[in-house]
């Protein structure tokens, strides 16, 4: 199968998510479980969408799943916000990729307001998550004292494609920030291996 077609399946196959999530969530209007979910399908949908307008509405409808979860917050719907965050950093990283660099400004501002508050709780995913926001910024060191935050949880050394897609200026071989990125991620990896060779979780 060649890339064009795996990536039409995966549009396919996003798509038919998104209605099996309506109908859970029509059956069932309290379950946030569905509406996260749902939210992380549609901004996947909304990255891999070529048409402008429809991945801006996909969007939309990914960050109206979330906001009804997180609002109120609570220690419960934390995962909720940092997607919420993420999806807002995703798309702004889109945006700069269209030029648009005063809405990709305004979504990484609106991250940041998202991730604010559980980061004044101690979570630690939220450094990492704001790692990301920092890189897709361009702001580069900040990005190093986050993940130094959150060195401790190794979430560099577990992260996956789409996670380390944030961090894609520095994976650049030119970059005058790749030797330290790409140090800190060989070491992580590393001590992610030898902890799931010794059995040991997280």
């Amino acid at each position: 199968m060649s890339r064009a077609q795996l990536r039409q399946a995966s549009i396919d196959m996003l798509e038919s998510a998104d209605e099996a999530y309506k109908q859970a969530i029509r059956a069932r209007p309290s379950y946030t479980v569905a509406m996260n979910n749902h939210g992380l399908a549609l901004s996947t949908l909304a990255k891999w969408t070529e048409d402008v307008t429809v991945s801006e509405a996909l969007f939309g409808r990914a960050y109206r799943m979330f906001a009804f979860i997180a609002t109120p917050l609570r220690p419960s719907s934390f995962h909720c916000q940092s997607n919420f965050a993420m999806t807002l950093a995703a798309q702004a990283r889109m945006q700069q990729l269209r030029g648009d660099a005063d809405g990709a400004r305004r979504r990484l501002r609106m991250a940041t307001a998202k991730l604010r508050p559980l980061l004044m709780r101690g979570d630690a995913w939220a450094s990492f998550c704001m790692a990301r926001v920092h890189a897709v910024a361009g702001r580069f060191e900040l990005c190093r004292e986050w993940l130094q935050r959150c060195a401790h949880r190794n979430y560099l050394g577990r992260a996956t494609p789409s996670q380390l897609a944030f961090f894609a200026p520095m994976l650049d071989v030119s970059s005058p920030h790749h030797a330290w990125f790409d140090e800190m991620l060989q070491k992580a990896r590393k001590a992610a291996i030898e902890k799931t060779e010794m059995g040991i979780e997280g």
